[in-house]
């Protein structure tokens, strides 16, 4: 599937304008075992996959995650913004559109399901959301759009969310609106927006992504369309987590590759496990797919406890944000995840971004703002070098539940 790349055909054999994406059949075998089989993409949302009389809690879903994308990287995307979607309209979407799209976000009948997507970027803002020049009117009971997306992964999904402005809404964040959009109508044609081409990426290659370009696209509000950025933002934290379970699959994917060779290979008679210098190098490998590892499932750990409780504390006991361990996990060329990296940015009482991180991080740590959680100076435990504590603060009660600090070496303890 990552050589036969997707195909964009913007007609079909008798010539009409209806445009499809032509994937590899190794794709499709894919999406069967990812939808169908497993059904990964509705685990948290749906009853009854695989058996389970429940709902899987994070930790399950992302669990089956990390072991699928070690075999598989490109679906990853599909699953996630899938899943992503289904969320959003769960929890937002009026009782009609539940009616009508939750279902099919959350089928494992191949036949019946429909994928989701998720488009935000924009040539005027990719992180940058709010410099977004899409346009949303209205017009009766829905809404027609107008604009292009820069990025758009899983391109020819069935349900799209979407950001966009209502025509007259104020300038930034505060002005968006999340909005639904189908792939087809309700009389089965197209709807009105064209996948303009699709991106020659370096890596998922054999899932599509592309251009798209909006010509008075129907679409339909979900939520309050003040809010839309906020409610958007579940997604994408949903996202940045999946994103650094994804990356940490691959980690672990690159450790057993080299470990098995490493155990079965003699070398002048000798296995190459068994030479000092390259058990070193191996060990470089496994430490940080460990702390990877360990950081993805305590952050959905966090999550699952959060949604129990639906308490406001610390990283160890509410709800945490992910961006920068999904950034981190992803860019760093050697997978060398540092815990001190992915704190600044770990919100605290439903805090989004580093910003808002870095103002809970001054009141928990004396005004210092280095670290989400806390940052101290010159302390015993530093021996004065002024090196990151990380405390988990209970706002109840103004004391620490524990503390973790991390040397600049990049080891850590607790």
């Amino acid at each position: 599937a990552d050589r036969h790349t997707p195909v964009l055909h913007q007609r079909d054999k008798f010539g009409r304008d209806v445009q499809t994406i032509e994937y590899h059949p190794a794709y499709r075998e894919i999406e069967k075992a990812a939808f169908g089989e497993f059904g990964i993409h509705a685990l948290s949302i749906r009853k009854g996959i695989m058996g389970w009389p429940d709902k899987y809690p994070v930790v399950a879903k992302h669990a089956f995650t990390f072991l699928f994308n070690q075999t598989e990287f490109g679906m990853g995307c599909p699953i996630n913004v899938t899943d992503g979607c289904a969320k959003l309209l769960n929890n937002f979407g009026s009782e009609a559109l539940k009616a009508k799209y939750l279902d099919g976000l959350t089928q494992t009948d191949m036949s019946r399901l429909t994928q989701g997507g998720q488009f935000m970027t924009e040539k005027e803002g990719g992180s940058d959301v709010g410099t977004l020049t899409t346009r949303a009117v209205q017009e009766g009971d829905h809404w027609r759009l107008y604009g292009e997306k820069w990025f758009c992964s899983n391109a020819d999904a069935k349900v799209v969310m979407l950001l966009a402005r209502p025509e007259g809404a104020g300038p930034g964040t505060k002005g968006v609106g999340l909005f639904l959009m189908p792939r087809f109508l309700d009389d089965g044609s197209p709807n009105h927006y064209r996948i303009v081409r699709l991106k020659d990426k370096l890596g998922t290659r054999s899932m599509a992504s592309g251009e798209i370009k909006f010509d008075g696209a129907i679409a339909y509000a979900v939520g309050k369309l003040d809010r839309g950025f906020v409610q958007m933002a579940e997604m994408v934290n949903s996202s940045r987590l999946s994103n650094g379970v994804k990356s940490t699959a691959l980690m672990r994917r690159a450790w057993h590759d080299a470990i098995t060779v490493a155990r079965g290979r003699v070398v002048f008679g000798q296995r190459i496990i068994d030479l000092p210098l390259a058990r070193r190098q191996l060990m470089k490998i496994m430490l940080p797919t460990e702390q990877a590892l360990s950081m993805s499932f305590l952050t959905a750990d966090a999550l699952d406890r959060a949604g129990q409780q639906q308490v406001v504390l610390g990283i160890g006991e509410g709800r945490c944000f992910t961006g920068r361990a999904g950034y981190d996990n992803a860019m760093d060329a050697t997978f060398q995840l540092q815990v001190q990296q992915a704190l600044p940015t770990v919100g605290i009482e439903g805090a989004v971004g580093p910003e808002r991180g870095r103002q809970r991080g001054d009141e928990a740590g004396k005004g210092q703002g280095r670290a989400a959680l806390g940052w101290k100076g010159k302390t015993p435990a530093t021996k004065g070098r002024g090196r990151p504590e990380c405390y988990l603060r209970r706002e109840s009660t103004g004391k620490y539940a524990g503390h973790r600090w991390i040397p600049a070496s990049g080891g850590h303890s607790d």
